[in-house]
């Protein structure tokens, strides 16, 4: 018996999400900031990519949700995979947190990791 695929259920939304264009809402926004498009979907870029730590130390509630519903629908790949989403927040070299608790741990995830995009 196989596992069940822990990234599924994010594989999709990502799927979904193509169903929408958020295009004309980021200029619209950068448009009505003065500020440059490509600025405006880096910045929601960074603010997605950056949420994984912020919900682990705020706990947003939807990410609580998630994981309270996934629980009780005994969702363990759903369960794992909202787990895994705090813990890539958590491993980020960018996560301040990080380096006043263990300032060699991030060197050493660095030399082991393949290029960054």
């Amino acid at each position: 018996m196989t596992e069940p695929d822990s990234n599924q259920n994010f594989r999709d939304t990502v799927g979904l999400s193509r169903l929408v264009d958020p295009r004309p809402t980021l200029e619209n926004l950068a448009r009505s900031t003065g500020l440059i498009y490509d600025d405006v979907v880096h910045h929601a870029l960074v603010r997605y990519a950056s949420s994984g730590a912020e919900a682990l130390l705020a706990w947003e509630p939807q990410a609580l949700r998630d994981l309270i519903a996934a629980r009780k629908a005994s969702d363990w790949a759903k369960v794992g995979a909202i787990i895994d989403w705090f813990e890539a927040g958590l491993d980020s070299d960018q996560w301040s947190g990080q380096a006043a608790r263990n300032p060699t741990r991030g060197a050493a995830r660095r030399r082991s990791r393949p290029p960054a995009f």
